[in-house]
């Protein structure tokens, strides 16, 4: 027990109706104690030792100075005099940054919900408050992570590293490259991404003005942050310049199947939506008419056999018009016919490219294609061009038929684009360093939970 009182004095000093706390002891020990002493009992913070900082001259207590920690524990710093240079000193406690009244363990909370998702600073304070019972203002949240945000990101960074190489994580040799656009306040960057197919570990990420952006920018921006890495293959969309840059590297280049798809479903959405509008409108016509067919039968009444005769306009009147609409009616439905036929034929054929793109082996891939090629003036004009623009890449966009280990699409990079900024943050940022810390936090997130777990 005599133990623990001596460590207990090493700290904390007793001087009348004052308590003198060490630099290193927590605030949250000031509620505690209150419960045993007097209300009038002043509980202050004092240095370690009286030597100034400047001279090392000895120092002299020269008042106090009052604050409220998390605005609720109230407690007084120790002012001191240096006897020679006369320069003055506060005391400054190992919990509480500079100039703040809120514990480092609360004003830090800004960078550690960060980590999670995006968040206004708002939310941030509702959150802190919800845990602690206190919240530092909006703008206290954001000065802290503006001061501290390096020195945070760089303990993370250095904690993945060690974990990676505890894990024995290393880059795999195959990789997605893709670039996401992104505006900060009136201006448009790119964000650069190289990404591990297999680990799904960030290789290299760089935010560019869309001024500086290029296609030699692209180039040195592959070839430096592979240079030293193994490299197997590399997975892009269809971007021109892509292949020139990979083939440089010697590598299989895999163009995305999905970018592929897509492009051809941008060619033919249009053109089957609005066929399938004119069905619909079609049956809409065939409803009405059969409505109208029914009452006009009903006026009609009691229909008598034999030939109408030239006198009886009123029955002539009313068999014209269900003979009209009788043969509205057959029109529409050959129309209706001729419309699916055509939709048949445009899923058809993209049924076939997909077949084409997913064959398992080369040899089959070429044949499909091949019999594409051959019927080109027979296929839909949208399914036709798309063909001949195939015809440019489709070495490109088999190579993971012929390379079993590239995947064919760029859906992981996407996924992480998706996943680090999505759609409703892109136009969000006013300021490069807040969209870069974003970037980071959301970098460091998917790696703790994509990679090391």
């Amino acid at each position: 027990m005599l133990c623990y009182d001596e460590i207990f004095n090493v700290f904390v000093r007793f001087e009348k109706n004052i308590v003198y706390l060490k630099p290193n002891i927590s605030p949250l020990i000031i509620p505690f104690l209150r419960q045993t002493m007097d209300d009038e009992t002043i509980f202050c913070y004092e240095r370690h030792d009286r030597v100034c900082n400047s001279c090392n001259g000895a120092l002299n207590a020269n008042g106090r100075y009052k604050i409220s920690i998390n605005k609720y524990i109230d407690v007084e710093k120790q002012q001191y005099i240096c006897k020679d240079c006369g320069k003055s000193f506060i005391t400054d406690t190992d919990y509480v940054e500079k100039n703040s009244c809120y514990m480092t363990e609360i004003s830090t909370q800004g960078l550690n919900i960060g980590l999670i998702d995006y968040m206004s600073l708002e939310k941030m304070s509702e959150i802190i408050e919800m845990f602690y019972g206190h919240a530092p203002a909006r703008q206290t949240i954001l000065n802290n992570i503006n001061n501290n945000s390096e020195e945070f990101f760089k303990k993370e960074e250095e904690m993945i590293e060690n974990e990676l190489q505890k894990a024995g994580i290393k880059p795999s040799g195959i990789y997605h490259y893709d670039e996401q656009y992104l505006f900060v306040s009136t201006g448009l960057y790119l964000r650069l991404i190289i990404l591990d197919n297999k680990t799904k570990m960030v290789i290299a990420e760089d935010l560019v003005s869309s001024k500086e952006f290029n296609k030699k920018f692209v180039k040195n921006f592959i070839k430096s942050n592979l240079e030293d890495l193994p490299l197997k293959g590399i997975v892009t969309d269809g971007v021109n310049y892509y292949q020139e840059i990979i083939d440089e590297l010697g590598v299989p280049h895999q163009l995305c199947n999905f970018h592929k798809m897509q492009n051809l479903m941008s060619l033919v959405y249009k053109i089957l939506n609005r066929k399938k509008l004119k069905i619909e409108k079609m049956k809409e016509k065939i409803e009405k008419n059969e409505e109208n067919l029914n009452k006009t039968k009903i006026k009609q009444g009691r229909v008598k056999n034999g030939r109408i005769q030239k006198t009886d306009k009123k029955r002539q009147k009313y068999h014209q018009k269900i003979k009209d609409l009788e043969k509205s009616t057959k029109d529409s439905k050959t129309i209706m016919r001729e419309l699916k036929k055509e939709i048949k034929e445009i899923e058809q054929n993209i049924d076939k490219i997909k077949l084409v793109l997913n064959s398992k082996t080369v040899k089959t891939a070429k044949k499909r294609f091949k019999k594409l090629e051959d019927q080109i003036d027979e296929l839909p004009e949208e399914i036709a061009l798309f063909i001949k623009r195939l015809s440019k890449t489709f070495e490109r966009s088999i190579n993971h038929i012929k390379n079993k280990f590239l995947p064919n699409t760029n859906n992981l990079l996407e996924c992480y684009i998706g996943v680090t900024l999505p759609g409703y943050l892109k136009k969000r940022y006013k300021t490069l360093k807040g969209l870069k810390n974003r970037l980071k936090f959301s970098r460091i997130r998917w790696i703790k939970r994509n990679v090391l777990t």
